[in-house]
């Protein structure tokens, strides 16, 4: 059984841990992203702490005249110039956690690291190509998500490409249905904003594509229009660029169901 810690910084903030050796880190390796075990370090003090206060800000040690070493919550003045690139939870790369946090600090905004190592998107605009691409990739990835909530694991081969009009739908359906944290059949901009920030380190095409998505107007998207986004815009992507590779889509495109 893990025994609780709790401490009370000097910035007021109460924070917890327990006694793990270890902890996870989420990498990017050579373009896959990989979660890695890291043993801690008992006598690392900012174990302790979660800062919260200033915002933006992260946690150092300071020696005090009697020789005792206090955990504080700071916004860092200065960074080391060593580059070891983080990837934001706004999808933004840094050179290092410490340059993320000063400019976090700058702007009062909490800004945490999505993961260690580049960004895997691209840091450039969203162009026309990506965004026509992107509600592709998305199912794609809505797939995997409903593989591993059903089965535990990802089936590397399974795809969009061999599902039918009313599959996709479904698929879609049942990814709205998990992001209407309200259950009121609509999807808000608080719903969209906590989902977009997951897949902005991902996908540089992720704002821009959702709002979108809100056809009316009314600051939220309706389950049909969450549907045409997905599957219409798909498909008109996918048979656009199978058309561009194999010729007219009735060469390549196998018979699919009515729905």
């Amino acid at each position: 059984m893990l025994c609780a810690v709790f401490i009370l910084s000097e910035t007021g903030v109460l924070a917890s841990t327990s006694s793990s050796r270890s902890r996870r880190m989420l990498i990017n390796d050579h373009g896959t992203l990989i979660t890695i075990i890291k043993r801690n370090n008992p006598g690392d003090l900012c174990l302790l702490m979660k800062c919260s206060k200033p915002k933006g800000s992260w946690c150092q040690v300071f020696t005090g005249k009697d020789g005792t070493q206090k955990p504080r919550c700071v916004c860092p003045k200065t960074c080391p110039s060593e580059p070891h690139p983080v990837c934001s939870n706004y999808g933004r790369q840094y050179d290092n956690e410490c340059l993320l946090h000063k400019e976090a600090c700058r702007k009062h905004r909490q800004i945490t690291v999505s993961y260690h190592g580049e960004c895997l998107a691209k840091q450039a605009p969203c162009s026309k190509e990506d965004f026509a691409e992107f509600p592709f990739r998305l199912l794609n990835w809505f797939l995997h998500l409903r593989e591993i909530d059903e089965f535990g694991v990802v089936n590397d081969t399974t795809t969009q490409e061999l599902m039918t009009k009313k599959q996709r739908k479904e698929l879609a359906k049942w990814q709205f249905e998990v992001l209407d944290i309200n259950k009121d059949g609509t999807l808000s901009q608080r719903d969209l904003m906590e989902f977009r920030y997951r897949l902005m380190p991902l996908e540089h095409c992720a704002g821009e594509f959702f709002r979108s998505c809100d056809a009316n107007g009314k600051q939220n998207v309706r389950l049909d229009e969450w549907i045409y986004c997905l599957v219409k815009r798909s498909e008109k992507w996918y048979e656009e660029f199978m058309a561009r590779k194999m010729g007219p889509k009735e060469i390549w495109l196998k018979p699919k169901l009515k729905v």
